[in-house]
């Protein structure tokens, strides 16, 4: 096989030139580089069996030994590192062994065959065993192996035919640091990237001048910090490592399991960790949180929708990348068709996101949480966030649900590259913003940005002049120190064709070499002007040259035929870099000589087109980074401006220079406003006030002396009618607070009824779901797999009735499960009648409670008291004290009546469900029964079968034995034959009266007459043996054939249809 266990290629030597002048050919090399491989693997048995025995002398009593403590911690210590780093090797040799070495092979010893597409379909196979092998606990998702070979054909693609092992990856990013490093400085001393920033700016208000009023930069740092809360308790803890769970512990939920949640919350643990995490970092009341959802499979996120007053918006936050299950839906990469309303037809995002989107609108469907919400606030707008995989995810569900909410908006950050084509991400600019920092990776990660650093990677390992472990050592210097001057041009060399064939970092045999070295020279890219590969020599004294077709080949091979983009608005922020004149200047003053330390500018998405390697690019993409930054951003602009109206303030300037200055500010800050009047308006104002002063003077020593004399008229009178209403109120209040209670205690019966019934629902629709939704499945399968059956096999058996039997009584029970959800809804119709009635009485009277209490606790020094002037406001009410009593009594004996008569429909229900569970599981033991019978059946059959076959096999032996006798005896009676003619025929020579016909010559007649009858005779005899023979063969062929449709049908029956009985499940009765 041609790979590598060990990376023999970071020895600082050359290997032997590989060319027709070696004594081994490639398939000799190959062999014998299997073979050293094979003796390596073999290598790892002794070390296996040294574990296992020091395992057993460590940590067993099996072996006595002093016990000095200190000794005997380092050797268990040494124990399990060293069976951490033997499993560690194992990984690496599964992860980095290449099973497809014989296939290269046979395409080298046969040129006319194209096994590119064989060899892709072979790596991908491998890749699925892998992925399944290593991430086993996802193979339960629904779509795991969907993603597992979406994932497998993106690592062929890559990798397939590179012969790169995992050392090359990181001298490679290495080398592309350098590599970069120096393009930059090029592109400095052509000023190409000041030309960039000419169109960045500091100022916040003038980077979103002519913007829509919902882009703001302060919006998108809360919608960022709701983004954020999405990711839960493990985020939390990694922020705050010791304190996190402190924190999160106040707004616990405690056995949440048993008790009565505000919140739909789904998949999370019993005290609601995620959620509590949730409720502290968005700082949102549990209220407010309508929905939160933490199902995490693959193409499944979790997100929550929550109402936000302070931005009158209801959100939905979905979350970005966290598990494993996440990582396979971003590596889901292939692109699907978007298939939303209001795009061009011809519009594809990346699947993974797509299938995610809508899974989240399914699930906002069938719970109506966005109906709901609007329900109760219709002026408020839907906002949709998220970061990374959120972030596309987000986008992608704005397109699906802006038919019903035309003025939602999506609040993108760290948004993936590759998520939709160019038309789809043009449209997608009138409703997102999406915001990225600094070297953010993610935000340039598309698969043909990947593709090209792949070929960028082979590119400087080629052109590389240092042996690999110097590679590694410049590159841990430059993680601390930076790259220095000197090793942007000291790595680099030309170099001839037998030094590239002699390269220190690739093998000599390697495939990529052999593209590279076609044309005796280092290849410049000439397919298309965005890759990375230039088209004139980087390097000093390289002159272009033609690319080989091979090499071509590995350059232009492409994942995905469609380009994908970023999506809508992007506001890119980068941390302002000062000169070396600026450090030195600061560094002596000791002060910041830049105003800002951010800069921002409006990018387009071909601005991603190029995947660099960067010190930041996967600190910038964290989303505490992100926030951090935003934070940043915007406590600039406040320092900023305070900071230049207080010192102007503190200087002592005149008060209208300060003015002029705050105008110039763009109104930031607003200290004073003057209104000037002229002195006429101002004397005529003061007269006006005087004269309404005295008026109102006179009016109120006119109302007192009305009011004392009535007062004096009239205070025996309200005196004790006061006391009388007092008393009368009282009575009223205990009338009302008792029959309260009796309506209230009712009403928690009935509630608590319904929920009772409502459990039976939920009982019915789970047992309904799995009948129609499993065992029809089952079922169906199990027939459809029976249909296989082959030949005779193929009989309608007592399996087939049994089966038949079961689906009739499904589809009876089925019918049932429906007549007693009708009854069941019909009985919760009538009680949440009579709980509405209830209720509404309820609050009637708490109304009039409140009413009464409220007048009770009036007297005459309340000001809240008046006299109306419309008497026909007081008429007398028409219901009497009688009819009012019994009002309220009719209601509750109704809904008693109604309580009573439906406790024992929940007891024929239990009798109904119990006595359906007993069917089913009667009749699904017997078709087990049945299939067993079977099964037995066959092995029986199966078992006469080779044993006839083995009496056959041996008499076709015995036939064979027979006819070899037969020939022998044959040959023999030939031999005798030849003889008796040699005779006759020599004595036909004898002359004259010699040739008489004497008793000899009778003699030898009879001999040849009775020979010629014993050869036919043995001719017959063997002709019917082999007549025999091909018979019994016959026979021995339709016995295999037999044995062959037996064994498939006990495969069918024992097997295949036994697995899919296992997934029946008749519990949820």
């Amino acid at each position: 096989m041609d790979i590598q266990l060990f990376d023999r290629r970071s020895v600082g030597q050359s290997l032997p030139d590989w060319d027709s002048s070696n004594a081994f050919n490639n398939h000799s090399a190959c062999d014998s580089f299997g073979e050293s491989e094979c003796s390596g693997i073999i290598l790892l048995l002794p070390e296996i069996a040294l574990n296992v025995l020091g395992t057993i002398w460590t940590y067993t009593n099996c072996i006595q030994c002093d016990n000095e403590h200190f000794t005997s911690t380092v050797v268990e210590i040494g124990v399990l590192f060293n069976w951490v780093m033997l499993g560690g090797l194992v990984f690496v040799l599964a992860m980095v062994l290449d099973p497809v070495g014989s296939l290269k092979l046979q395409e080298g010893a046969n040129g006319s065959v194209d096994t590119d597409m064989v060899l892709h379909r072979k790596v991908t196979r491998i890749w699925v065993r892998r992925f399944r092998w290593f991430f086993c606990w996802l193979i339960r998702d629904e779509h795991s192996h969907e993603a597992f070979s979406q994932a497998a054909g993106l690592m062929s693609s890559m990798f397939r035919n590179t012969d790169i092992v995992p050392s090359d990856f990181i001298a490679g990013f290495v080398l592309l640091r350098v590599k970069q490093k120096r393009e930059s400085r090029e592109q400095r001393r052509l000023a190409l990237l000041a030309e960039q920033r000419y169109n960045c700016t500091s100022i916040v208000n003038e980077c979103f001048t002519g913007k829509p009023n919902w882009m703001c930069l302060k919006k998108a740092r809360h919608y960022l910090q709701l983004s954020v809360a999405i990711y839960g308790w493990p985020f939390l803890i990694y922020r705050y490592c010791i304190t996190g769970l402190f924190k999160m512990m106040p707004k616990f939920f405690c056995c949440a399991c048993f008790r009565t949640k505000p919140t739909v919350v789904k998949e999370d643990n019993c005290c609601l960790c995620n959620f509590a995490a949730i409720r502290y970092m968005s700082k949102l009341h549990s209220k407010d949180i309508l929905f939160a959802s933490f199902v995490n499979h693959i193409f499944e996120l979790p997100f929550f929708v929550t109402v936000d007053h302070e931005t009158s918006s209801i959100v939905i936050a979905i979350r970005g990348s966290l598990s494993m299950r996440d990582i396979f839906t971003d590596l889901t990469a292939i692109v699907e068709k978007l298939d939303a309303q209001g795009v061009p037809s011809d519009s594809y995002a990346h699947k993974g996101m797509l299938c995610s989107a809508k899974y989240i609108k399914k699930e906002l469907d069938d719970y109506n949480v966005i109906e709901k919400a609007y329900t109760n606030f219709p002026e408020y707008n839907l906002i949709i966030t998220g970061h990374s995989l959120g972030a596309g995810t987000a986008v992608l569900l704005a397109f699906y649900m802006r038919p019903l909410y035309p003025n939602l908006k999506v609040y993108a950050f760290a948004t993936p590259a590759g998520l939709l084509s160019r038309e789809a991400a043009r449209i997608a600019e009138e409703f997102t913003l999406s915001i990225g920092v600094g070297d953010d990776m993610v935000m340039h990660m598309t698969i043909d940005n990947v593709e090209d650093l792949r070929t960028n990677m082979v590119q400087v390992l080629q052109s590389c002049r240092l042996p690999k472990y110097r590679v590694f050592l410049n590159g841990f210097g430059y993680a601390l120190f930076g790259v220095p001057s000197r090793d942007l041009e000291s790595t680099w060399r030309h170099r001839t064709t037998s030094e590239m064939r002699n390269s220190p970092l690739l093998s000599t045999h390697s495939p990529v070499l052999s593209m590279i070295t076609q044309n005796d020279g280092f290849p410049t890219d000439t397919i298309s002007n965005h890759h990375l590969v230039p088209t004139t020599s980087s390097y000093p004294n390289e002159q272009p040259i033609s690319i080989s077709s091979t090499y071509n080949e590995l350059a232009a091979r492409r994942y995905s035929k469609i380009r994908l983009y970023t999506p809508g608005h992007i506001l890119h922020i980068t941390k302002k870099k000062k000169s070396k004149e600026q450090k030195k200047a600061d560094k002596k003053s000791g002060t910041n000589s830049n105003e800002y330390n951010y800069e921002m500018r409006w990018a387009t998405p071909e601005d991603f087109k190029e995947l660099r390697v960067m010190p930041r690019m996967l600190l910038d993409h964290l989303p505490e980074n992100v926030l951090k930054t935003l934070d940043n951003v915007l406590e600039e602009q406040r320092t900023e401006i305070g900071f230049d109206l207080a010192q102007l303030i503190h200087a002592q300037i005149p008060l209208y220079i300060i003015l002029m200055f705050n105008m110039n500010c763009n109104n930031y800050c607003n200290i004073y406003n003057y209104d000037y009047h002229t002195p006429t308006e101002w004397r005529y104002n003061s007269e006006q006030e005087i004269t309404a002063a005295e008026e109102q003077r006179e009016l109120a020593q006119r109302l007192t002396l009305e009011a004392d004399r009535l007062f004096g008229q009239a205070k025996d009178s309200v005196i004790k009618n006061k006391l009388d209403i007092d008393y009368q109120s009282k009575v009223k209040v205990k009338d009302i607070e008792y029959k309260c209670k009796e309506i209230e205690k009712q009403k928690g019966d009935l509630d608590e009824e319904i929920c009772l019934l409502l459990g039976y629902q939920v009982r019915i629709e789970n047992a309904n779901k799995l009948l129609v939704g499993d065992a029809l499945d089952v079922i169906a399968e199990c027939l459809r797999l029976r249909n296989c059956r082959q030949s005779m096999d193929l009989v309608f058996d007592d399996v087939e009735k049994e089966l038949l039997r079961e689906r009739e009584l499904i589809f009876g029970i089925n019918d049932q499960l429906e007549e007693l959800q009708d009854k069941v809804m019909l009985q919760i119709r009538k009680l949440r009648t009579f709980v509405y009635n209830l209720t509404v009485d309820l609050r009637r009277k708490k109304n009039a409670l409140k009413i009464e209490e409220q007048n009770e606790n009036l007297n005459e020094d309340n000001v809240e008291i008046s006299i109306l002037n419309n008497r026909n406001i007081f008429k007398p009410a028409t219901i009497s004290t009688t009819e009012w009593d019994q009002f309220t009594l009719d209601i509750i004996s109704a809904a008693n009546k109604v309580l009573v008569d439906g406790r024992p429909i929940r007891a024929f229900f239990d009798k109904c469900l119990n006595k359906m569970f007993e069917d089913l599981v009667s009749q699904s033991a017997a078709v087990d029964l049945a299939f067993k019978l079977r099964v037995e059946e066959y092995l029986e059959v199966i078992e006469k079968l080779n044993e006839q076959r083995v009496e056959t096999v041996k008499n076709v032996e015995e036939v064979q034995e027979t006819i070899e006798k037969i020939k022998k005896a044959i040959d023999a009676r030939e031999a005798y034959l030849a003889l008796a003619h040699s005779r006759l025929l020599n004595r036909t020579r004898r002359e004259g009266v010699e040739l008489c016909r004497d008793e000899l010559e009778l003699r030898l007649y009879d001999e040849v007459v009775q020979l010629e009858r014993d050869v036919k005779s043995l001719q017959n005899m063997m002709a019917e043996s082999v007549e025999c023979r091909r018979r019994l063969k016959q026979s021995t062929a339709r016995i295999d054939v037999q044995l062959q449709v037996k064994q498939n049908s006990l495969r069918i029956d024992n097997e295949l249809c036994t697995e899919q009985r296992k997934r029946i499940n008749y519990r949820a009765f």
